[in-house]
């Protein structure tokens, strides 16, 4: 049972707390192995999330360049490379900061969850789960500050969770997965997993036909 009486940045809080085993990583997007840590290139995502007013929330996504090699056009949270030096928060926090220009304090961060293995790309991703108390429109313009994006935007919990936005992706290469039909495009792959988990887990999930099926050019 989910308590729903509890905010949104605790139910947050929670997940980072200790992911249930077998429900965090999928056959597509294993947990990273300690030899995959030694050998792939490590990377991090911010998972941003703020209230957007009528008690409803909003996590921020940027659309890939789609003159990038991996990824291209695709909606995903900020983020990229982990550089010598930094940690899994701080590349996070960095990369959200030069893709969109909003800077998230570290006392924002609620914490990391056990790191991917990105097999399309060779990378091992770790998400950096974040909750800021001010509003959306409190945060000023998003927008993409460089050549990795294309535009930034915050998309409403209510509106990924509605039952005619849930679909499960597939993309023609044999990745099937959940994913969010969205007016910016479609939301799949590593994005459309966490987020799918993250509403699951917090139970603000709602119940959706697992059996529709929408096809992406490979």
């Amino acid at each position: 049972m989910h308590d729903r009486t509890v905010a949104p940045a605790q139910q947050l809080a929670r997940l980072v707390e200790s992911p249930a085993p077998g429900r965090w990583g999928w056959s597509a997007l294993p947990r990273a192995t300690e030899g995959e840590h030694r050998r792939l290139r490590p990377s991090a995502v911010l998972v941003l999330a703020a209230p957007s007013g009528d008690g409803d929330l909003a996590f921020l996504l940027v659309q890939r360049s789609r003159r990038m090699h991996h990824h291209p056009g695709e909606l995903s949270f900020p983020g990229g490379g982990i550089d010598p030096g930094e940690g899994p928060v701080e590349a996070a926090l960095r990369e959200c900061r030069e893709e969109t220009g909003l800077i998230v304090p570290p006392q924002h961060v609620l914490g990391t969850l056990p790191a991917l293995h990105v097999r399309v790309s060779g990378n091992v991703v770790t998400p950096v789960l974040a909750w800021s108390p001010h509003e959306v429109h409190e945060h000023g313009p998003a927008e993409a500050r460089d050549l990795e994006s294309d535009a930034v935007g915050w998309f409403s919990r209510h509106r990924l969770a509605h039952p005619d936005r849930r679909v499960m992706v597939a993309d023609g290469k044999g990745f099937t997965g959940p994913g969010f039909l969205t007016d910016g495009g479609v939301i799949w792959g590593f994005t459309g997993n966490v987020l799918d988990w993250i509403l699951r887990e917090t139970g603000w999930e709602r119940p959706w036909d697992g059996g529709r099926t929408h096809r992406i050019s490979p």
